[in-house]
């Protein structure tokens, strides 16, 4: 079987997670190919403004990661660009952005998935940065282009990609399905030794997600599978970092709202960083029964000010902390609009947790908090998708009359412990143990004993051109744009 590999995304774990998979691909005979980008895209992922030093580093991490595996991967370079195709247009809007395609590729959502998470604003003005979209639609056509033609040529069987929403890889997954190749992502597993290996999909496909979780609790001794479910949810709360940075850790334990009253019937929404689920494939309408999360927001709370014992908290995400973006102002624009809502700002140092057991019940749009409610015996209520919304742990309301009924509702019992088990065990231990790669954190470590890093004396000249671009860029000299 012939493995292709598109330009990979060189940061660490990412590029380590494919030298593990190109190995394992290896060891059971088959050729591997990899694509390789040596400054030919405009733009990606690891590298938005195209620096030279990055562009570099990414050149030198790679070729040192070819030489750890023996130089048994097929190597090959990316084609020069033909020009920027006439057929990109100006785009009005964001919406209008997501819905282009060229070759039939899906360029217009992935282009607008990236920068969403580049800017960190879902509402990205797309005619003042009009310069920056063209970029990113261009990147994804020439991927698109580059990885249809080299996948013909060497007549590929299977591809392998990062993560599947970005510009640096929906266009090879189109690619694959048009010439009927079978492909499969990868992404961080949930320990940081393990990464995580789906075929055929992606890793926001809520389906598999269901599937892999039935899979490993079926899978797993009773008692296990209970203890292990369970750590998923005592490390999160104790702000242990197994895969990811803790957003909490920054919280002051116990604090509460200076206004909370236990007496009234508290109401907890933690909201969700929009860009993670704004742009993505398998989640067209990513909050069911709302327009938005705003709509949301300001439905329920406007639909529930008849009844004065109700008090609203919304606990706008960590993630969002000090990001000057369209989700912040509107969330930020609500604080004194309304006399039974009190908005707890992503910086602020109360205590989710604290902030969750004083709630009667709590309202989310997809984030983590509504399995770890479900866990800590507090009803939850999801209003967006969500990778846990099969496991039964948190009510999903048909429409808003639903969604207040259940809010107004005193006594409300929290959904069965059990499904939130179910998940846990699978989010914690989700993915497969590196064998080649050893993290010593979140974002480094060896691969067969060795730092997958440029050799010397080009890492010293990387150094100096960062410290050159990072001078440049205080003075607003961007000579590379």
């Amino acid at each position: 079987m012939k493995v292709l590999f598109p330009p990979t995304y060189f940061p660490s774990p990412h590029l380590e997670t494919e030298l593990e998979l190109m190995a394992e691909y290896l060891e059971q005979g088959h050729e591997v190919y990899a694509l390789q980008c040596r400054g030919e895209l405009p733009t990606c992922f690891a590298n938005w403004e195209h620096r030279p030093a990055l562009c570099l580093e990414c050149r030198g991490r790679f070729e040192k990661g070819m030489a750890i595996l023996g130089g048994r991967v097929t190597v090959i370079p990316m084609s020069s660009p033909a020009g920027p195709p006439d057929e990109i247009p100006e785009f009005s809007d964001i919406d209008a952005l997501k819905r282009f395609t060229w070759k039939g590729a899906e360029v217009g959502l992935c282009a607008a998935s990236t920068l969403i998470t580049k800017s960190s604003d879902h509402r990205l003005d797309t005619i003042a940065q009009r310069e920056s979209v063209r970029r990113e639609v261009r990147a994804a056509i020439d991927l698109f282009r580059n990885f249809k033609e080299v996948a013909e040529r060497i007549k590929a069987d299977h591809a392998v990609i990062f993560n599947g929403r970005f510009s640096i890889s929906l266009p090879a997954i189109n690619a694959c399905e048009q010439l009927g190749i079978t492909y499969s992502t990868h992404d961080r597993g949930g320990m940081k030794d393990h990464y995580w290996h789906i075929q055929g999909t992606v890793p926001h496909d809520i389906d598999n997600a269901m599937r892999e979780i039935a899979m490993k609790w079926m899978s797993t001794p009773e008692q296990d599978a209970v203890r292990r479910g369970s750590l998923f949810f005592t490390d999160r709360r104790a702000r242990v970092e197994h895969a990811w940075h803790s957003f909490t850790k920054r919280q002051r334990p116990e604090q509460l709202p200076p206004d909370l009253d236990p007496s009234r019937h508290n109401i907890s929404i933690f909201n969700s960083s929009i860009e993670e689920y704004e742009a993505v494939r398998c989640w067209p309408k990513p909050i069911r029964i709302y327009k938005d999360e705003m709509d949301a927001i300001t439905r329920i709370v406007e639909s529930a000010a008849d009844d004065p014992s109700i008090r609203f908290y919304l606990r706008i995400h960590p993630n969002l902390a000090g990001r000057d973006n369209t989700q912040n102002r509107l969330l930020h624009g609500l604080q004194g609009t309304y006399s039974n809502l009190c908005v707890i700002k992503a910086e602020s140092p109360v205590d989710t947790y604290a902030l969750m057991e004083q709630s009667a019940a709590i309202v989310t749009f997809g984030s983590t908090m509504g399995v770890e409610a479900c866990y800590w015996g507090k009803p939850s209520i999801l209003l967006g998708r969500a990778l846990y919304e099969n496991e039964d742990c948190a009510y999903q309301p048909g429409d808003h009359e639903e969604t207040l009924g259940l809010i107004r509702q005193r006594g409300l019992a929290a959904r069965p412990q059990i499904g939130a088990l179910r998940y846990g065990l699978w989010d914690q231990e989700r993915g497969t143990p590196f064998r080649h790669f050893r993290a010593d954190g979140l974002k480094g470590g060896t691969f067969d004993g060795e730092r997958v890093r440029p050799r010397q004396p080009l890492r010293a000249l990387i150094f100096f051109m960062k410290m050159l671009e990072h001078a440049a860029m205080r003075l607003n000299l961007r000579w590379w744009k």
